[in-house]
Parts: C-alpha cells; structure tokens; sequence
C-alpha cells in the first residue's frame, strides 16, 4: 500500500511555477532539433529524456548515486571533443563556481553547428544543491555564450509569476511539494501570460549553437538599452 502510495505521488509533476515555465519552453525549442547524440547535464535521472530527439543519450552529474554515464565538475570533462550532437543543461550554471568555464568545456564537447539548450534562474530563492552562486541576466547570458555562432536568451515566466514563486515557496523536501497540487490552476493560469521583454523573468533559456568549421562568427544582437545615455561634458580643443 505504501509503495502504491509512494509511485503514485511520483508521477505527480512538480507544481512550482518555475518548473511550469521551463517544461513549456523546453517542450517549443527541443522538438525542433535534429536527432543526434545527446550529453544531459545535472540532469540526474534525465526527466527530459523523452523531449529530446536522439540517437544515444548519455547523462553527466557529480552524484555517483544518481548513476551517471560521466561521473565528473563539468567544468572539467574528461571527454573528447566535437562528440555531441545537444548539450541539455537545466538549472545546473547557477550550481557552477566558474560558469565561464562550463561553458567553454560545453562548447568543446560539442560538435560543429551542435546546440546548448540551458536554462538557469534569475528570480529564485536560494537552493544549494550542493551550492547556489550565480543569477544570471540576459546581458549576462550572451556576455557568456559570446563565443557561440548563434545565441537566443528566451524569457521564463513573468512579474505576476515571479511574486507567486516567492509567495508560495517552501522549504519542503521535493516529494512533500507535489502537495501543493492544488495550486498548479493558479499558477498555470498565470503562466498565460507572455511577455517577450520583462525586467522580471523567473529565469532563462538560452539556445545556442556552435558555428560550423568555417563558419563567419556571429555577434549576438543586444537589445539597446531603455535608458537614455547620460549628457556628454563638453570637449575644448587644448590652447597650443
């Protein structure tokens, strides 16, 4: 009866608005990509598997009882490189000391004209798992992936849902959180709303590609800032 009870309340989805958001957005940019080999990132036992298009699907995370393909930092993979077709990496660069580093080491893995798909939070409460460094802005974001061909910095969630996390978080283990299932009308009712710019995201999805071998590197278009410069001092030619 119990282990009944314990299968059941497992299939229940994460209700948090933040996990709304990411699985929706997830859901429009991995159904387009091209089936290939894929590298999961901290994706412990991969829930986003069947997402993906793939030929072979290996998994990366730091928990060796998590049974993780590569057991390894990802700041530091012992892999060859050019190998992966897709790197998936949620909520794993707010984790990450060096998050220039990963991201480096993730564009090494992959191959010419290969995607990152990432996700990372901006308005969240902390979550060390097992520590929590970085949030990150869409300035932020691209300074980062400057060294991809092709970059995309896509929105999570908006004001309205920002103020509903934080007002309905808690500190429950994961399994005691599907409780508040009740809430999910709410919150997906929320979710409607679509913003294309906001100044409060939940967080981010960045997709990114690595050019292809001879390819013109491509500079990420930045949105010119809202706000007006600051008047210039007047300039005087120096008397000779």
């Amino acid at each position: 009866m119990l282990g009944a009870l314990r299968r059941f309340i497992n299939q229940i989805p994460d209700p948090s608005a933040a996990r709304l958001t990411l699985v929706e957005e997830l859901q429009r940019q991995l159904s387009v990509l091209k089936p290939g080999v894929t590298l999961d990132v901290g994706g412990g036992r991969a829930p986003y598997r069947d997402l993906v298009p793939h030929t072979k699907y290996l998994t990366l995370d730091v928990d060796p009882t998590k049974h993780p393909d590569i057991c390894c930092d990802l700041h530091h993979v012992a892999w060859e490189s050019n190998y992966f077709d897709t790197i998936l990496a949620t909520e794993v660069l707010e984790h990450l000391y060096d998050p220039q580093q990963a991201v480096r080491e993730m564009l090494r893995l992959l191959k010419d004209d290969g995607v990152c798909v990432l996700s990372t939070r901006f308005i969240h409460p902390i979550h060390g798992v097992p520590n929590d460094y970085f949030r990150f802005t869409a300035d932020g974001l691209r300074h980062l992936f400057a060294d991809f061909h092709d970059v995309q910095v896509i929105p999570l969630g908006n004001r309205l849902l920002a103020v509903w996390l934080l007002a309905t978080h808690t500190r429950l283990p994961r399994k005691l959180k599907r409780l508040q299932l009740p809430l999910m009308p709410f919150t997906r009712l929320i979710s409607k709303v679509k913003v294309n710019h906001t100044r409060m995201p939940l967080g981010y999805l960045v997709v990114a590609r690595k050019a292809a071998a001879g390819a013109l590197h491509h500079v990420p278009h930045r949105e010119p800032s809202a706000e007006p410069l600051p008047p210039q001092p007047e300039t005087r030619n120096a008397s000779v």
